[in-house]
């Protein structure tokens, strides 16, 4: 019994670090592919397919790799401490991600196994519309607060569709999320996707890993066992004569 729950704990505890190491390494490749979709003047945010990839780990890891997107975004880009602080509400939009896959994919016992190409499209469309409408709201408390300008955003497409709507009298509180709606629905449909397929294939890969070890065990264990067995009957027998 004391042998069950060592083994327990050692693999819940493992699973945590997984997690930890997922959540921080998915955090400096947002950054990569978001700063890459920047430079090639992609009109996507690319910011959260490996959030996506890390939620779909664990709780922990979602959370994590969204800690760690913003903390690290925001200290290279500059901004300061306690003055900026308010360019971090987007982290919301991160966690919104996260409880979106834990919720929808990974909820049992509809998706034990796999997530459901259906449910992925709902997600990717659902959060398409909830994180427009948060950014567009932290958006538009950002300018009014001098924070950042009205007419600078994180993406030209975005920025270019709400100065067009302001041009037409649109008030900025309508026009900041209605103009980020067209850009998240292609960009959450690319990380929800993207992201799920990444976990897919290390998941993939780390079990065939994790059986072929297991396997080894269990046959070095057998061969132990068969060893051990053999010298007890000839220690018997011996006893016997």
């Amino acid at each position: 019994m004391r042998t069950n729950m060592t083994k327990f704990d050692s693999l819940k505890t493992r699973n945590i670090f997984v997690q930890c190491a997922a959540g921080i390494v998915a955090g400096f490749l947002n950054l990569l592919l978001s700063s890459i979709a920047i430079r090639l003047h992609v009109p996507l945010f690319m910011d959260t397919l490996f959030t996506v990839t890390a939620s779909c780990f664990g709780w922990a890891g979602g959370i994590i790799a969204a800690v760690a997107s913003h903390i690290i975004g925001f200290l290279s880009d500059g901004y300061s401490v306690p003055k900026d602080i308010p360019n971090l509400l987007y982290f919301f939009c991160s966690l919104t991600i996260v409880a979106g896959v834990r919720i929808v994919l990974f909820r049992k016992p509809q998706n034990a196994d796999r997530a459901n190409p259906l449910d992925m499209l709902f997600l990717s469309i659902v959060l398409a519309f909830i994180i427009s409408l948060e950014g567009g709201l932290f958006y538009v408390m950002l300018v009014q607060s001098n924070r950042v300008s009205a007419n600078i955003i994180g993406n030209r497409a975005v920025s270019s569709l709400i100065y067009t709507f302001v041009t037409k009298n649109i008030p900025m509180l309508i026009a900041s999320p209605l103009a980020s709606i067209p850009v998240n629905l292609v960009d959450k449909t690319i990380a929800v996707f993207g992201g799920y397929g990444i976990f897919a294939l290390l998941k993939k890969t780390l079990f065939q890993q994790k059986s072929q070890n297991e396997s080894q065990t269990e046959n070095s264990a057998s061969h132990d066992l068969i060893v051990g067995g053999g010298k007890t009957e000839s220690a018997d027998e011996f006893d016997e004569i």
